[in-house]
């Protein structure tokens, strides 16, 4: 017996839980290597920089671990003005930069148009994920913010306990989603961003595969509406 389609496998869904980074968002068409404008006047060679943005990165990125970072690669400390200043440098690229596709915002509207609960579930560090999220002003009715790898799954199905119904689960990185298909009731649609991290990370279980939100609308005679 063949699958249903998605549109199909949609009807009904109450709940929709979405990844941030390259699901929703992006730092647009320099990536997240614009950041290493904001040091472009100290000169540090590109190597320092992308030392160590990779081990903020990893234990969680924020500015501030990041700064820390560079302080720790050449030796010495930014001044107190300097700090001050790059703090606020990197608050106003932020939000020059950061910005949800192109699909995000028409799509949420209609989910939160149609009263869909909406949760946002991203891996970093808590203040950094919720000012991105504030930045790209996406709808939503509750932050989840966790710090180990492939636990999404967790929020989904206390969210599944939570509301009952079906769940519509949207993510770009393949073991997420993986892990989350063995809950009763939940759809998985991977969203394939070429921008993804992940982009090449083929899945282990079936997935819905989409390259855009709007595959996720209803064509309608009068409007698109979502499902």
């Amino acid at each position: 017996m063949s699958r249903p389609s998605l549109l199909q496998a949609l009807q009904d869904v109450g709940v929709v839980v979405s990844d941030l980074d390259f699901t929703l968002t992006n730092f647009g068409p320099k990536g997240r290597d614009a950041i290493f404008d904001l040091f472009e006047r100290f000169h540090f060679p590109e190597r320092v920089l992308r030392a160590a943005f990779a081990r903020a990165e990893k234990r969680g990125f924020t500015f501030t671990r990041l700064r820390l970072e560079i302080e720790r690669e050449v030796g010495e400390r930014f001044g107190d003005t300097e700090r001050k200043q790059l703090k606020t440098e990197f608050s106003d690229w932020l939000t020059a930069h950061f910005r949800p596709y192109d699909d995000v915002l028409p799509v949420f509207g209609e989910f939160q148009a149609t009263e869909k609960f909406i949760g946002i579930c991203t891996h970093g560090e808590t203040l950094y994920q919720i000012q991105k999220i504030m930045t790209a002003q996406i709808p939503h009715d509750e932050v989840r913010v966790v710090r180990r790898d492939c636990v999404k799954h967790e929020y989904v199905r206390r969210l599944r306990k939570r509301f009952g119904g079906k769940i519509l689960f949207l993510e770009d990185k393949p073991p997420e989603l993986d892990a989350a298909s063995e809950i009763e009731g939940v759809v998985t649609v991977l969203v394939r961003r070429p921008e993804s991290p992940h982009v090449d990370v083929e899945p282990k279980r079936d997935h819905y595969v989409i390259r855009s939100l709007r595959e996720l609308l209803i064509s309608d005679p009068s409007r698109q509406v979502a499902i």
